[in-house]
């Protein structure tokens, strides 16, 4: 048994735990492992977004680019959670960066096969759709709390001026 497949079996947190067994095996095709050295990033803002991917070992740090300000750290993946959302929907550019924060391993997935899979097999695209909708959805509330942080720190360095 190699390392992905003993934590695809042993590991309840990640977003493919209780996947259908054939829709899992098929997803695995798509799939090849990477590694990542801390500081290194594994997507950039405003790349094609042809790849997504499950952190199994290490931390990665979502950033949004700063306009006027230096990139801003909305969230903190750990194992289990899936990067690079935005392999989903057109017009697939990723939207935030990610950076190791320490050496990291993840399974990287195509993300073209795996939308043409999905629309193949509709039922496999809708358990797909359906998983990582409820991770786009947590990515949202975080990026919305960083928002009214950094809203909140505007504001206040503004009145003690």
């Amino acid at each position: 048994m190699n390392l992905v497949h003993g934590f695809l079996v042993s590991n309840t947190s990640h977003i493919f735990h209780d996947m259908r067994r054939e829709h899992l095996d098929v997803l695995m095709t798509l799939s090849s492992e990477a590694r990542y050295e801390e500081g290194s990033y594994i997507i950039r803002a405003g790349d094609d977004a042809t790849r997504f991917y499950l952190l199994y070992v290490g931390d990665v740090v979502i950033e949004f680019p700063g306009f006027d300000r230096p990139q801003s750290e909305v969230q903190t993946l750990t194992t289990g959670d899936v990067l690079g959302l935005s392999w989903i929907l057109e017009p697939y550019e990723y939207l935030f960066s990610a950076r190791a924060v320490d050496d990291v391993l993840v399974l990287g997935f195509d993300a073209k096969a795996t939308r043409e899979l999905m629309q193949k097999d509709f039922e496999f695209g809708f358990e797909l759709l359906m998983r990582f909708t409820r991770s786009m959805a947590a990515r949202l509330e975080a990026t919305r709390v960083q928002m009214v942080a950094m809203a909140m720190d505007i504001h206040t360095s503004g009145q003690s001026k």
